[in-house]
């Protein structure tokens, strides 16, 4: 759902599994590192490949409850 609030730490990488803050070409997206790529966990998205111009820009912790 978009408009969601989340809790973010600010750190450079993610490990494969854990959702993050990604940036590309200047849009933010959070994603699941995947070994290949970002993957979405809503459907209607396919993977992002993977390559050297996604930056991580932090680690998502958590939603904020009650949003």
């Amino acid at each position: 759902m978009m408009g969601d609030l989340v809790y973010v730490r600010k750190q450079e990488t993610v490990r494969i599994g854990e959702i993050g803050i990604f940036v590309m070409n200047n849009e933010c997206y959070i994603k699941e590192l995947g070994e290949y790529g970002l993957l979405s966990h809503n459907k209607e998205y396919g993977m992002i490949p993977g390559d050297e111009s996604i930056q991580c820009v932090g680690k998502v912790l958590g939603k904020v409850l009650g949003k």
